[in-house]
């Protein structure tokens, strides 16, 4: 839980880090959740196809709405694999993209 001012704490911002995001990218997505300023309005998940393996995805779109914690949180997760596995595009404004299979890990 973020502190009383809505930042996340350095004990969050450290799990963001070390999550094992390979072996459970879902959960750290539950995780953001809850840390994540305005999680509400600024997180949206929604289903999809990857265009050329035709597989399920979990489209993943974060938004910081300009919040510094939020950027915090972006930027711990960009030292985890999580980031160089599942991204996909950012834009202008604090907007980001990920998309990861429903079958991951899954053998």
């Amino acid at each position: 839980m973020p502190d009383r001012d809505g930042y996340p704490t350095d004990d969050e911002l450290r799990k963001i880090k070390e999550w094992d995001s390979l072996e459970d990218p879902f959960g750290l997505i539950d995780f953001l959740e809850g840390v994540w300023y305005w999680s509400d309005c600024c997180i949206h998940e929604e289903e999809g196809e990857d265009e050329f393996s035709k597989k399920r995805l979990l489209k993943l779109h974060l938004s910081t709405g300009g919040w510094s914690g939020n950027e915090q949180i972006i930027g711990t997760l960009q030292s985890n694999f999580f980031w160089s596995f599942f991204w996909v595009s950012s834009r202008r404004g604090g907007h980001y993209e990920f998309e990861i299979p429903f079958d991951w890990g899954k053998k």
